[in-house]
């Protein structure tokens, strides 16, 4: 059977179904798109069908330029695969095809897009000044934000972070088992590795047990800080500064 063929009874079988003109028209603009670069490749049967030659589409959808010369976004490059596989479906529904080429035929990625809200240099001036540093609990926390503030680490990895992980002569931090299990090493600035000689050296031998426990920053108890501890001490400094 011949390729458009099969698309103008699979399109008269949407129609028959119910489906709104509005899906139907879609349909038939990717499944032509879908025709004309099979037959560049000089496959024009349903017989010819098979899961490499929808692959090289896949990658055509994923290059294709708009007549206003942009590239298909995600979503239009998911709706004519989708579209694909809808077809493909319904030809071995028909038993034209006897396995489905498209199954394996992967989505594009969906983007990740930039965080909206980023802190204007004034903010983050503001943030960190709100620790006092006159008490040991002041210089923890000033650290802290300032270890998340350069390193850009999560609060799972900052409350994980151990004595021995901290390099402050070279200026590097080990993350431990970081995003994806996997360990990490992680440049620190002089800034940074000033105070937390300073927290190490005259504030952190405050904390009770503070011998006996090899974490950096540890709670009013001498235990390692929990992930939400470390949250807490962003959140409050952030409320502080009226940000």
């Amino acid at each position: 059977m011949q390729l458009t063929d099969a698309v103008r009874r699979y399109l008269n079988a949407q129609l028959a179904e119910g489906k709104s003109r509005s899906t139907a028209k879609n349909a038939k603009a990717a499944l032509k798109h879908l025709c004309a670069f099979l037959e560049s490749m000089q496959v024009t049967t349903v017989a010819e069908l098979d899961h490499d030659t929808l692959m090289a589409y896949r990658e055509e959808v994923a290059w294709h330029v708009t007549a206003k010369g942009t590239p298909l976004s995600t979503r239009s490059q998911s709706e004519c695969l989708g579209h694909l596989r809808a077809f493909c479906r319904f030809m071995v529904r028909e038993d034209w095809l006897m396995a489905d080429p498209s199954l394996r035929i992967p989505n594009p990625k969906k983007p990740r897009p930039l965080p909206r809200a980023i802190l204007e240099p004034k903010e983050v001036q503001a943030i960190m000044a709100q620790p006092d540093m006159r008490t040991a609990r002041g210089q923890r926390d000033r650290v802290i934000l300032e270890v998340l503030y350069s390193t850009a680490m999560r609060r799972e990895e900052v409350s994980n972070l151990k004595m021995a992980d901290v390099e402050t002569a070279t200026g590097y931090v080990h993350v431990r088992q970081g995003k994806g299990g996997k360990d990490r090493v992680v440049p620190l600035g002089k800034n940074v590795c000033a105070l937390i000689d300073t927290y190490v050296a005259g504030v952190r031998d405050v904390w009770p047990n503070a011998e006996a426990n090899d974490y950096l920053f540890l709670n009013r108890w001498g235990n390692r800080m929990e992930p939400n501890s470390v949250w807490a001490v962003v959140h409050k400094c952030v409320q502080r500064a009226g940000i």
